[in-house]
């Protein structure tokens, strides 16, 4: 079909046929460039993947031989998060921490515990499995009643 003749055609629809038809198509154009714009954006970047198990090439039958884990880690105690805690949390009111998660995320907020215990902090420790609402990350520091929520899993 020849452009005078779609032009041809449009002409003779009535005004609401046109606006419509109108409307469709620019929507459509919209759509288009859109999707070549996200195309072209960058992904997010994510951590390397962690390879678990003593592979080898003599086929040992290691149960968790070839264990990729993708995507997130759980937060890990290091001293970079130690001086970021001293540097954020006030000393001289007590803090309140509060463990979320499984017992390898309790250790997680025990370790803090020992961690703020040592550098002068008064400092308590609750355990709990699940929170209701769940964690908003990590950790969350709650400035009205000084809740320390360490949540290693959450995301």
């Amino acid at each position: 079909m020849r452009a005078d003749r779609i032009w041809s055609s449009f002409k003779d629809l009535p005004l609401l046929g046109r606006l419509f038809a109108s409307t469709v198509a620019g929507v459509c154009l919209f759509g288009s460039i859109a999707s070549i714009a996200a195309i072209g954006a960058p992904a997010a970047a994510q951590p390397p993947p962690s390879i678990n198990g003593n592979c080898n090439n003599f086929g040992n039958h290691n149960t968790n031989c070839n264990t990729f884990n993708f995507g997130p880690q759980k937060l890990q105690f290091t001293d970079a998060l130690g001086a970021v805690l001293l540097a954020k949390l006030p000393k001289e009111n007590g803090i309140n921490i509060l463990a979320v998660g499984s017992p390898s995320d309790w250790n997680v907020g025990q370790q803090i515990y020992d961690f703020l215990k040592s550098n002068g902090y008064q400092v308590s420790i609750q355990r709990a499995g699940v929170l209701a609402p769940p964690p908003d990350g990590p950790l969350v520091w709650n400035t009205q009643n000084s809740v320390l929520t360490v949540a290693p899993s959450a995301r």
